[in-house]
């Protein structure tokens, strides 16, 4: 339940946020406008190949297999009627999201170079990223879920102007992959509680980040 808060309490970058919202939803549900394959541009990979050069299968490339792959098993469950009940609610769909975090892992360690392993924050952002995409090849109803019930992706671009909005100018991954996994969801827990505020959802606040990114939003320093 989302609470009333007075306008004039607010700083110019939560209005900005709050401004925004119905075009963010806008943006997110018009699924006649998504430019990339599988949720990913190839910028989305800087920094975390899959293997030295001259590597047969790239980053790009598994990353996009595995979204295929995983999109025929989900098309199973639609046909089946059974999406909707994988999504309808935030524990369910966060349950859903661990299962698609620990398959895009086990994926790319069978078909990377074993020397080249995909970071947490890596992956996590691939996940989001083909979650989102997903909005084009679902029904209203679980197209709404995911607006719900999504996260926000949390690369380098999301993750500056997100501690902007949250009034933290000292949010940032940790330096230890170990540690990703906690902070990543102290995170998105924190997201989810401003927007419980101010409206809107953690994958509207993704929308909006990525809308002021003068680069490519996928990409991460």
């Amino acid at each position: 339940m989302q609470t009333m808060v007075h306008i004039t309490s607010l700083t110019p970058i939560i209005r900005d946020y709050r401004g925004a919202i119905k075009t963010c939803q806008k943006a997110f549900n018009n699924v006649n406008n998504e430019p990339t394959e599988r949720g990913a541009t190839s910028g989305a990979f800087q920094g975390n190949q899959a293997g030295p050069a001259g590597t047969e299968r790239s980053a790009y490339r598994i990353f996009n297999d595995w979204a295929t792959e995983t999109l025929k098993k989900l098309l199973v469950l639609k046909q089946k009627g059974e999406l909707g009940k994988a999504v309808d609610s935030q524990a369910s769909f966060d349950e859903w999201h661990r299962g698609l975090v620990a398959s895009l892992a086990e994926y790319w360690s069978a078909h990377a170079h074993p020397a080249y392993p995909l970071s947490r924050k890596q992956l996590y952002k691939l996940v989001n990223l083909f979650v989102k995409w997903l909005r084009i090849k679902v029904e209203d109803d679980v197209r709404a879920h995911i607006e719900k019930h999504g996260h926000t992706t949390l690369n380098t671009p999301t993750v500056r102007r997100a501690g902007e909005l949250l009034g933290d100018s000292t949010l940032t991954p940790p330096a230890d992959d170990k540690d990703f996994d906690n902070w990543y969801h102290d995170t998105q827990k924190r997201i989810r509680d401003f927007t419980e505020t101010h409206g809107g959802s953690p994958v509207i606040v993704d929308v909006w980040c990525r809308a002021a990114s003068l680069g490519d939003p996928d990409e991460d320093a």
